[in-house]
């Protein structure tokens, strides 16, 4: 008797998706991702807050071209971005190209 896994019975896109889900942390509580992080090296710790500075700076970087993109006044889009800056503490390498786009616009 052969015996199959059971996510062999399972959709393939169900699969996929709960796959992702598992290797991007999302299928673990909230407590099992702080003692995770508590876990990692200190490279791994600052290669990771690395990678979430550089989500953030897409995300505002889109966020004020979208602005742009809907007239909004130049001196408003500046003060909502660097106010959000200020609130999500990212690096000075990221928070460099912010400012590149704020200052050049």
């Amino acid at each position: 008797m052969k015996i199959e896994p059971f996510f062999s019975k399972l959709p393939a896109k169900h699969l996929c998706n709960s796959l992702e889900r598992d290797a991007l942390g999302m299928e673990h509580g909230p407590t099992d991702m702080i003692v995770r992080y508590k876990n990692l090296a200190s490279n791994e710790k600052r290669r990771l807050e690395n990678d979430e500075d550089k989500l953030l700076v897409t995300v505002l970087y889109n966020m004020s071209a979208f602005m742009i993109m809907m007239d909004v006044p130049p001196i408003v889009i500046r003060r909502k971005v660097r106010r959000m800056l200020g609130k999500s503490h990212i690096g000075l390498q990221q928070d460099k190209e912010i400012q590149k786009l704020l200052g050049n616009w």
